[in-house]
């Protein structure tokens, strides 16, 4: 016969209690049929109703009133038959039941307190008197009124630290309903999780960050909830486990509800980049140079602009040793936010150093007031590259004087050739000079400078005005011409050759004179006054010709030789010319041009041609050891 339907008892007239006591007998025999189908289920400590249809097979029939009043009643068991509940609640028939008679009773049922399995068994009391059979067991569950199930959930990737959103599916299978607020006697219940390490099993985060429930949950209702979850502050393997709580009360886990909880790995913050560029050029002496770099955010963090910790590009410079000559580079701002794998192209500047060697160009990002990304663990730009001077340079003519007087002031001119592949800019370049005394001791290191006319590309030249303070002391001196770059190095230091030059320092006055001359013809020192421009006029030789001697025509007297024929000679005032003898001349002719252009000859060579040149090219005639050199003196200036 099954459990859930009719259930025949006799009942013996003595009826004993649990504990086995005799209850008095009843006058009559009393025999009940049961027939009842309680649900499987139901929540802890609730009260329920089960429909009971009652037959009296017995001969004596149940009084609904006392004397000898007949009750409808019930006993709880455990699984293991052990009595929970004795003495259940009383349900009044509602009239007398005769024998043979049936009658339909609405039982009032409370569950057990403490949630499990147990067995209800039905069953009629004559109070004071005994229990009539019961009926067979039925099987009921006592469900905790708290209960939940949880649906699949999709998990991101975890950072340490990270929050998230993560849709949970929860139903609610307790019997209770979820209230999503909280109103005095009532607790609201909401969502949150526990972190804990899957190795140790240690809870690292017990009481998660909470999502209230949008609305109050029905017991059988899903609720989805847009939950929070906050990450461990710590990269681990972590599990994520999902409850329910009920607050002010108790975690649902604890009342015997299901829980979800998922394995996962928690990654930890990445702040990383990678960088994209051409390869570092070479680069000269404290030149500015720059790099055009692409950065790619390739860690898990969003890279800051702004805020208290903004991330910014610089570089660190170091030498052949792996030193640091610039550690904390100019700041590039990044212009906006990154966002994980975004990138972005930027222009570095840096400055070369100013001595030659193989240098290392390092570009890195930095938290500001955090640390460097390559102390978070990313790999920085490293890229190496050598520095050069890239300056050679040549001396032409000058206009240097052999002789001057105490504490002069020399306005002189030099020529300048750039014979290196790189361009001198004025300011960051100059002409200047030392002097050394006759034991070689140097009176003026730092001469003044001469400033460039214009930048001088590679291959030219240029003439540059410079003046020149002269010692205070008399005797031998000599004079060497150095170019400078500003602030980096003198040529001289790079290897280049200085231009030397002897010159004597006088003391007094010297006076030149003229004497009366004869005031007839061309006078040599005005026609050398008219052609040097004294009076701020410079003519050329046929203007001199024609100012002493107006209406003068010049012919060539040969018309084979059309050519005017120029002696080169020097002031015979001074000491170390010496007419014949040339082991003894020494120093600059003469720097010679023409409107017309010009051929030098030989004379000791029958007149022959050894140089031409065009209109406006200078030659420069110059005496060293006893022999006398051309020079082409336009760019580059050759020997010829």
């Amino acid at each position: 016969m099954s459990l859930r339907h009719v259930v025949s008892a006799l009942v013996a007239l003595v009826m004993l209690l649990p504990g086995g006591a005799a209850l008095a007998m009843p006058a009559e025999t009393l025999v009940a049929t049961y027939t009842a189908s309680p649900p499987g289920s139901v929540p802890a400590s609730n009260a329920f109703v089960v429909s009971v249809m009652l037959t009296n097979t017995g001969t004596e029939t149940w009084k609904s009133t006392a004397p000898g009043l007949v009750n409808l009643s019930y006993h709880w068991y455990d699984a293991s038959g052990t009595t929970v509940i004795w003495d259940g609640a009383r349900t009044p028939l509602g009239a007398d039941v005769a024998p043979t008679q049936q009658r339909m009773v609405q039982l009032a049922v409370t569950a057990p307190s403490a949630p499990g399995s147990y067995l209800l068994r039905i069953a009629l009391v004559q109070e004071g008197v005994g229990w009539v059979a019961p009926s067979n067991p039925y099987s009921v569950t006592a469900q905790p009124p708290y209960l939940a199930r949880f649906g699949a959930v999709t998990l991101p990737s975890f950072i340490a630290g990270g929050t998230y959103q993560l849709s949970v599916p929860v139903t609610n299978v307790g019997a209770a309903q979820w209230p999503a607020l909280a109103a005095p006697g009532v607790s609201a219940v909401t969502v949150s999780y526990h972190w804990h390490d899957v190795l140790s099993g240690n809870a690292i985060v017990w009481d998660g960050r909470r999502t209230p429930l949008v609305a109050s949950v029905d017991p059988g209702a899903t609720a989805t909830v847009n939950a929070t979850v906050i990450a461990p502050p710590s990269a681990c393997a972590c599990a994520l486990t999902f409850d329910l709580v009920r607050e002010g009360v108790a975690w649902f886990g604890t009342l015997g509800s299901s829980t979800m909880r998922l394995l996962t790995t928690v990654a930890p913050i990445t702040y990383a980049a990678g960088y994209n560029s051409a390869a570092l050029a070479p680069a000269y002496f404290g030149e500015t140079k720059t790099v055009q770099m692409t950065v790619t955010n390739t860690g898990n963090q969003p890279w800051s602009a702004s805020g208290p910790n903004p991330v910014d590009l610089s570089y660190h410079l170091l030498d052949g040793n792996g030193n640091a000559l610039i550690w904390d580079g100019p700041r590039i701002p990044l212009g906006g936010d990154m966002a994980v794998g975004a990138s972005k192209q930027f222009t570095i500047g840096y400055t070369a150093p100013t001595t030659a060697g193989t240098y290392t160009l390092v570009i890195d990002l930095v938290r500001e007031g955090v640390s460097w990304f390559e102390g978070l663990g990313s790999q920085p730009f490293r890229q190496s590259f050598p520095v050069t001077s890239g300056l050679v340079a040549g001396y032409g003519a000058s206009t240097t004087p052999q002789q001057a007087t105490i504490g002069a002031t020399l306005q002189i001119t030099v020529v300048v050739s750039n014979y290196g592949p790189r361009t001198w800019t004025p300011g960051a370049f100059a002409l200047s000079y030392h002097i050394y005394d006759d034991g070689g001791t140097p009176v003026i290191w730092d001469g003044a400078r001469g400033r460039l006319p214009s930048s001088v590309p590679p291959s030219t030249s240029v003439t540059v005005p410079i003046s020149v303070a002269l010692p205070s002391g008399t005797g031998t001196y000599r004079l060497e011409w150095d170019m400078v770059q500003e602030g980096v190095s003198w040529f001289s230091q790079l290897g280049v050759q200085r231009k030397r030059e002897d010159f004597t320092i006088v003391p007094g006055v010297t006076f030149y004179g003229s004497g009366f001359g004869h005031s007839v013809g061309m006078s040599q020192y005005g026609a050398n006054g008219w052609a040097t421009g004294v009076t701020g006029l410079t003519l050329t030789g046929e203007q001199i010709v024609a100012r002493y001697y107006p209406g003068t025509l010049l012919q060539f007297v040969d018309a084979q030789r059309p050519l005017n024929r120029v002696l080169l000679s020097a002031p015979s005032s001074q000491g170390r010319y010496v007419c014949g003898d040339n082991r003894y001349f020494s120093g600059s002719l003469a720097d010679v041009n023409s409107l017309g252009g010009m051929r030098v000859l030989n004379e000791g060579a029958n007149n022959q041609e050894i140089a031409r040149g065009s209109a406006g090219q200078n030659f420069q005639f110059i005496a060293r050891n006893g022999i006398v050199e051309v020079w082409a003196n336009w760019a580059p200036p050759r020997l010829v």
